[in-house]
C-alpha cells in the first residue's frame, strides 16, 4: 500500500487584541507512506511501514492578554519506520500484535511553560527522536472469561544543544543552566511520553435468564512522565 499527500497551512492572528499584534504564516509539504504486508501463514501476518508526516506552523496567542507577543513555531516534519507481527493461535482464542518503531521529527514543535509569570510559548527544537516496542495480547479463556494485556516501551529524546527555556520560578531545576538562568534541555525526554506503560483487563460474563451476570476490571500503569521540558525536583516552597 502506498500513499502521497500535499498539505498547505495558512494561519493568521488578527490584530484585534490588546497588543495589536498580527501574524500571518504559511507553509506546504509533500508527505507519504509505503507499507508491506506478508501472510506468513493463514493465522500470522508480518508487516513493515515507512512514512513521512507534516505539521504546519502554529501560533499561540493566549498570552497577548498579559502584554506578551504571540509565540510562533515553524513547521515540523516526521519520518517513521515500523515493523510488526499479528497472529491468532490456540484455535483462534488468542491474538497477539507486536511492533517495533523508530521516528525522527525535524524542527519539532514544543511548548515551554515557565518564567516569572509561568507563560506558555511555542518553540522549535532541532530534532526529536523516539524508539520503542508495543505489544497487545487478547485471550478468551473460555466462553465466560476473557482478558487483555498491553505493554509499551518508548525512549524519546530532544536533540538540540542550544535550546534553553525559562523554568518555573518556584522549581528546583536539575538541568544545566545557561548564563541567563535558563534550563538547557538537550537530551531530555519529550513531554507526555512515559518510557513505560502497561494495561490489563479481565471480563466475566455468565448468561442468566434473559440477561447476564457481568464483571469487569481495568488496570493501567504509566511510568515517570515529564509535563515540562526541563527536569526538576518537586516545587520548592521556600
Amino acid at each position: 500500500t502506498a500513499g502521497v499527500r500535499w498539505s498547505y497551512d495558512d494561519l493568521e492572528f488578527d490584530d484585534n487584541n490588546p497588543g495589536g499584534y498580527r501574524e500571518d504564516i504559511d507553509d506546504d509539504q509533500v508527505s507519504g507512506n509505503l507499507s508491506l504486508a506478508y501472510n506468513l501463514t493463514d493465522d500470522t501476518m508480518l508487516w513493515a511501514k515507512a512514512a513521512s508526516g507534516f505539521r504546519g506552523p502554529s501560533i499561540q496567542g493566549r498570552d497577548v492578554r498579559f502584554g506578551t507577543p504571540p509565540s510562533l513555531a515553524d513547521s515540523e516534519t516526521i519520518t517513521s519506520y515500523e515493523v510488526g507481527v499479528k497472529s491468532q493461535f490456540w484455535n483462534d482464542s488468542a491474538r497477539i500484535s507486536a511492533a517495533a518503531f523508530y521516528y525522527e521529527v525535524d524542527d519539532i514543535q514544543l511548548t515551554a511553560v515557565g518564567g516569572a509569570g509561568n507563560f506558555t510559548s511555542l518553540l522549535n527544537a532541532d530534532e526529536g527522536t523516539g524508539a520503542g516496542v508495543d505489544i497487545d495480547f487478547e485471550m478468551a479463556v473460555n466462553e465466560y472469561v476473557s482478558f487483555t494485556l498491553g505493554y509499551a516501551y518508548v525512549d524519546t529524546e530532544i536533540n538540540d544543544n542550544s535550546l534553553a527555556v525559562d523554568p518555573c520560578f518556584t522549581c528546583t531545576v536539575t538541568d544545566p543552566l545557561d548564563a541567563n538562568g535558563r534550563a538547557l534541555v538537550d537530551g531530555n525526554p519529550l513531554i507526555h511520553a512515559p518510557e513505560t506503560t502497561a494495561s490489563f483487563t479481565a471480563t466475566f460474563r455468565y448468561p442468566m435468564g434473559g440477561g447476564e451476570i457481568f464483571a469487569f476490571t481495568d488496570w493501567a500503569y504509566q511510568g515517570d512522565t515529564n509535563f515540562v521540558l526541563y527536569e526538576s525536583k518537586e516545587f520548592n516552597s521556600e
